[in-house]
């Protein structure tokens, strides 16, 4: 049998057993799945943001608390008792309203750091904030 085989330079031929062929077969099968395995996991979400959807998270309650007159001395207090990164991914995101990708690109790193510094404003906010009620 004639099994065909792609190079770097081109495409190749050679003359095979079947017992081999079924072989060399199961093997290309084997390696394209694995290659679409490995695309598929490390697919970026840099080229069409608008896939990107599903990732914003939206805290309604801390935005609700953060946007709400009635405590907003006491959201300032502890703003104030907070990290400067910390406070300015909150106002940036929670206040001035801009997208996690928009601060990404300003900070220059992807997406998914700003989610994770995110994360860890909230925590630190929702720490101070307990302390100054």
């Amino acid at each position: 049998m004639i099994y065909e085989y792609i190079t770097a330079s081109g495409t190749k031929q050679i003359e095979v057993s079947e017992e081999w062929y079924e072989i060399l077969t199961e093997f290309d099968r084997k390696e394209k799945n694995n290659n679409h395995t490995e695309r598929r996991r490390h697919s970026t979400l840099d080229n069409d943001i608008a896939d990107a959807e599903w990732l914003i998270y939206e805290d309604d309650n801390l935005y609700r608390l953060l946007s709400e007159n009635n405590d907003i001395e006491r959201v300032r207090e502890t703003l104030s008792k907070m990290k400067p990164q910390h406070r300015e991914i909150l106002i940036a995101i929670y206040i001035k309203g801009v997208t996690q990708q928009e601060y990404a690109k300003k900070l220059g790193v992807n997406q998914s750091n700003v989610s994770r510094r995110l994360a860890t404003a909230k925590k630190s906010f929702c720490k101070f904030f307990s302390k100054t009620a």
